[in-house]
């Protein structure tokens, strides 16, 4: 339960700062470009975590120490970002929060396998997700009613993710603990370390299946958590700022059913129906985008957190089950990895290139394009798979 809590509280000092963005920007006059970097300094130090420490995270015996670590650098992202005196510390903050996720998911969804008393990859990866999923779909909320009642809105979501933080150091700190077993290097085998390109060879094609239906989940995702609001405003007429702020609880509240209900499936059962769902699910978005539709665009988006939660499901789950145990951190590392370069930041980069040089509507429907393009692929690929077995009740 720990782990999963320090896995939300990661994705709260993720999401948290989203609605808050135009109010720095107004009470600090900042330019759009600065506050981009805002948002982009948190991917740079996920992805410095990830590499740095996916490495050597599978030679440390216990995995508290990871998440204890990427715990602490949560906490303290939180408290620079609730005493920010200057624009500047924003990024600092941002940086932290973005450098203790990085440390912790890997050997949190890790940890959360090795101490399923039956070894479930499946239900490790549901909660996992779910934790993720909760953490994402809670943080705006916060930030967004604290705005709303002007309640230290500045200040008091990050002290809520400090809380959060410290209750799951504290709960990880005095439960039991699984300790892998532990061999020496002077007697371990002759044989070198296996190198990255090794593993990932021996991982194969079903480790592309699954970094490519994450890919596909978190582009749409991350799209929709970057720009809802503005294309709710400006073309589908959804004028209420409470209204499109909770579009992204919709979004991730369907996403938690949709693990829920997918937590005992297939991998590639999950997969195949999570891509297909989101991809339809974009097309609704331009389609009820071309047609001025609220409603359409409300129905798109429970549909997409659907397909979104089976395919993020159904990928983590595989990874899981295809990951070496002496080497899972690192496998799931670099399947995030591949989620926040391939399906978070770069998506979202695109979109936002394409609606300066085409406007937005013609950026909603070329994205829509490639989102169908690509959900084909996976769906073709997938049809392939051979390694899904039906997860443990």
């Amino acid at each position: 339960m720990f782990v999963a809590l320090a896995i939300a509280s990661a994705l709260l000092g993720s999401s948290v700062p989203s609605p808050l963005y135009p109010h720095y920007q107004e009470i600090w006059h900042l330019s759009s470009s600065f506050v981009s970097a805002v948002f982009a300094t948190y991917a740079i130090g996920v992805l410095m975590s990830l590499t740095l420490l996916g490495r050597i995270a599978d030679r440390i015996r216990d995995r508290r120490v990871i998440v204890l670590s990427g715990l602490g650098v949560i906490g303290l992202g939180s408290v620079i970002f609730a005493f920010a005196t200057t624009p500047a510390w924003l990024l600092v903050g941002r940086l932290f929060a973005g450098a203790g996720t990085g440390a912790m998911v890997g050997a949190a969804n890790a940890a959360l396998v090795e101490l399923d008393p039956r070894d479930d990859q499946q239900r490790a990866a549901v909660i996992g997700t779910m934790a993720f999923t909760a953490g994402g779909a809670l943080g705006p909320v916060l930030s967004g009613l604290a705005l709303q009642w002007n309640l230290w809105p500045t200040v008091l979501p990050f002290l809520a993710i400090l809380v959060t933080a410290v209750c799951a150091f504290v709960g990880i700190l005095a439960s039991p603990w699984v300790h892998r077993p532990f061999v020496p290097p002077s007697q371990r085998t002759g044989a070198p370390p296996i190198s990255a390109r090794t593993l990932f060879a021996s991982l194969g094609f079903p480790f592309l299946i699954a970094m490519a239906a994450l890919m596909m989940s978190w582009s749409v995702g991350s799209v929709f958590m970057a720009a809802s609001s503005t294309i709710a405003t400006h073309l589908v007429g959804i004028l209420n700022p409470a209204l499109t702020g909770l579009l992204v609880f919709l979004f991730q509240a369907m996403g938690s059913v949709s693990q829920l209900a997918f937590r005992t499936v297939r991998f590639q059962t999950s997969i195949t129906w999570g891509v297909l769902v989101v991809a339809l699910a974009q097309v609704g978005f331009f389609l009820s985008a071309w047609a001025h539709s609220p409603v359409g665009f409300l129905i798109a988006t429970a549909f997409a957190g659907l397909g979104y939660g089976a395919a993020f499901v159904g990928a983590a789950g595989l990874t899981n089950y295809i990951a070496p145990s002496a080497s899972r951190v690192t496998v799931v590392s670099w399947f995030y990895v591949a989620g926040y370069v391939g399906g978070n930041a770069l998506p979202a980069l695109a979109v936002g290139v394409l609606a300066d040089a085409f406007g937005l509507f013609a950026a909603v429907g070329i994205f829509s394009a490639v989102v169908m393009a690509g959900g084909i692929y996976t769906l073709l690929r997938n049809r392939q798979l051979q390694v899904a077995p039906t997860p443990a009740r």
